[in-house]
């Protein structure tokens, strides 16, 4: 008699174990997704979400789920949690990109992602030969230089013979230029520019081609037509920063 009602009992346990599992395994209907994301990254979340997802609330694949949003390159971080009768709570963790790069993007530690929505407010790297780390390594010496002078970058670039190039604009927006770097001694080329920017030509932006800075002590100005001359040469000395 013992046995039979411990037999009982136990399948009532099951019984009732399974009937609460049914119960709190509900089919998963809301993809919440938290995080500092476009509308576009958001729905690609939900879409992985979507082709990664089997059973219901209790029975879904966490980890599967961590792994398919993973996968997608540009989340760094995900945390999944249910939230009952029927919601799957996403937090995505996403790189803060600062660039431009080919057909992706450039985070700030040069990696690259890859993201579902434009970014037109960034600047762009155009490179032939160097990685992305050297890019932004260049990119950020050249940034922190031109900001004292109120300059930013907006696209750099290097062709297949390893000459940097870069186009720059007023913080302000009042005006841009292109200088031409070269290969070698970028750093110092580039200090040697904005001494000549900041003693003649921080005021004529408008009326300027570009600039080539592959001299040794100046600049060659070359003028849009219609202004005055066709090319001007500003010697200035500077003392070498460095280059890179």
């Amino acid at each position: 008699m013992d046995k039979i009602l411990a037999g009982m009992l136990v399948l009532i346990l099951v019984v009732l174990g399974t009937l609460i599992y049914q119960h709190l395994d509900q089919p998963v209907v809301r993809v919440a997704v938290a995080g500092q994301l476009d509308d576009a990254e958001r729905e690609q979340i939900r879409s992985a979400v979507r082709s990664h997802l089997s059973g219901g609330m209790l029975s879904a694949d966490v980890d599967g789920l961590t792994e398919g949003i993973l996968a997608l390159s540009w989340p760094r971080g995900v945390t999944i949690r249910r939230s009952w009768p029927d919601t799957l709570r996403i937090e995505v963790e996403k790189p803060a990109v600062v660039a431009g790069w080919r057909d992706a993007y450039l985070a700030s530690d040069g990696q690259v992602v890859r993201l579902p929505g434009g970014r037109d407010d960034l600047p762009r790297f155009e490179c032939s030969l160097a990685e992305p780390q050297r890019a932004m390594e260049v990119f950020h010496r050249l940034s922190l230089a031109g900001l004292r002078d109120g300059l930013k970058v907006d696209r750099l670039t290097e062709n297949a013979l390893g000459e940097w190039g870069v186009e720059l604009s007023r913080a302000d927006g009042t005006g841009s230029v292109s200088v031409i770097l070269g290969a070698e001694s970028v750093q110092e080329r580039f200090e040697r520019f904005l001494v000549v920017y900041r003693q003649l030509l921080n005021d004529r932006l408008t009326e300027i081609g570009h600039i080539d800075a592959r001299y040794d002590n100046g600049v060659a100005v070359s003028w849009v037509p219609g202004e005055s001359g066709q090319t001007l040469v500003a010697a200035r000395q500077v003392e070498a920063v460095g280059s890179i």
